[in-house]
Parts: C-alpha cells; sequence; structure tokens
C-alpha cells in the first residue's frame, strides 16, 4: 500500500449502533478506526499507511463483540474523521468522507 494519497495524516473512525425503532435513539455496540500518515504509538519508527487514494479500498476494523440485536432494532454505521476516543485526530478541518450508495461500501458482519 501506498503512503495516504498524498493527504495530510488523517484517522478514520468507524462506530457500529444498535438503533431503537423509532430512530430517535441508538446504542454504541462497537469502534474502531483506521490512521493513515502518522507515526505508530507503539513504534515511532514505523508509520500507518497503505492507502492509495480516494478510489481505493479503505478498511477499518472495530472491536469484536457478541449481541443480540432485539427483533425491530436496526444497526446503524457511523464514520467520521474525529472520535476523542482515539488520538491523535485529523489535523485537516477540510477533509471529508464520501460513502458511494450502492456502490462498493460493504459491512462484514460475521455470525
Amino acid at each position: 500500500g501506498g503512503g495516504g494519497g498524498g493527504a495530510p495524516p488523517f484517522q478514520l473512525a468507524a462506530l457500529l449502533f444498535d438503533v431503537h425503532p423509532d430512530g430517535k435513539a441508538a446504542d454504541l455496540l462497537t469502534r474502531g478506526v483506521r490512521n493513515v500518515g502518522r507515526p505508530s504509538l507503539t513504534d515511532p519508527a514505523k508509520s500507518h499507511v497503505g492507502w492509495d487514494g480516494p478510489d481505493a479500498p479503505f478498511d477499518v476494523r472495530m472491536r469484536a463483540l457478541c449481541v443480540d440485536v432485539p427483533q425491530g432494532h436496526f444497526l446503524g454505521l457511523g464514520l467520521t474523521l474525529f472520535d476523542p476516543g482515539f488520538l491523535p485526530a485529523s489535523e485537516d478541518p477540510a477533509l471529508r468522507v464520501s460513502v458511494a450508495c450502492g456502490g462498493p461500501s460493504r459491512l462484514d458482519l460475521p455470525l
């Protein structure tokens, strides 16, 4: 993989929610983050790289969990460039996340 396609260092956080039937409430189930172009916190000699640009695949792994989603509830996926649970945050306020609805985006949920 490449080093970020020329983009400034950033992080993308994914959050998976149990959304209540009325859609007005949601409970966070799990989350994960992917850093690109940043030094590793555990090994400063290494860098988090592996993104080849806007048209390249981009995976974010979330923490595994075992949960029963109640009947009538549904899953919601949130994507953000800033999650206070993961530092350092993205530095460029102009960065945006774009998800192609009906495109190659997917959420893998092993059962």
